[in-house]
């Protein structure tokens, strides 16, 4: 499969301006971080900032971004995103929301209710197909991943509510590699600067993700 979204092209468009040529490898999202500086150079793929990661990469931010509860058109199974007992969540391995449903499911337990199902896939696109096929009740995602499967499946899908505020996203670079930050943050300071970047946004129907100015490691 080749990938696309919003970040392939901007993957693509930061390579261009740093005089380079991307090559764009597909992995699964929980083995991103661990393989920066030795099987990849930068790692987009809707990183949300957070101090573990930082242990381990350096961030040069390029998006703000939340997490949104989707479901099928008119929510068909009655998808409550302030109880979830009793349903079944999709979601990708790894990704920020798994902790937040898990101490959802824990919460389940504690009171009693019905049992919180969470349904984990190491690729995106098979958390979707979850959601489409019946098999799960609601989708936990980013908000721009979940703004992208509507476009996908037009009329098929709905977000239900944001659920959590923004907060910024950034391409990793290997923890202590001063010239690949200094070039990374150059190169997306260039792309903001011409306007390729909100072309990029926009283009893809995630100009909400926009931010005005990149940072490295932004405190939290």
């Amino acid at each position: 499969k080749t990938p696309v979204g919003y970040e392939i092209d901007f993957s693509k468009a930061l390579a261009k301006v740093m005089g380079l040529k991307a090559k764009i490898m597909h992995a699964q999202f929980d083995s991103i971080i661990p393989a920066i500086g030795s099987k990849y150079n930068v790692g987009i793929s809707g990183f949300t900032v957070n101090a573990e990661r930082m242990k381990s990469v350096d961030f040069i931010t390029y998006a703000n971004a939340g997490l949104s509860f989707e479901v099928r058109k008119g929510n068909p199974t009655k998808v409550d995103p302030k109880n979830l007992c009793g349903k079944k969540v999709t979601l990708e391995t790894g990704t920020v929301g798994e902790p937040i449903m898990e101490e959802a499911k824990k919460q389940c337990a504690a009171k009693g209710n019905k049992p919180l199902e969470i349904m984990s896939f190491k690729e995106q696109t098979d958390a979707t197909t979850a959601l489409l096929s019946g098999r799960a009740d609601v989708m936990y995602a980013d908000t721009p991943v979940a703004g992208y499967a509507s476009i996908k499946n037009p009329g098929k899908l709905e977000i239900l509510e944001n659920s959590k505020d923004s907060e910024p996203m950034g391409a990793a670079v290997k923890k202590g590699d001063a010239a690949m930050l200094k070039a990374v943050k150059a190169g997306i300071d260039k792309l903001m600067k011409s306007g390729v970047y909100k072309d990029i946004l926009k283009k893809w129907g995630v100009e909400d993700v926009a931010i005005e100015k990149s940072v490295v490691n932004p405190k939290l």
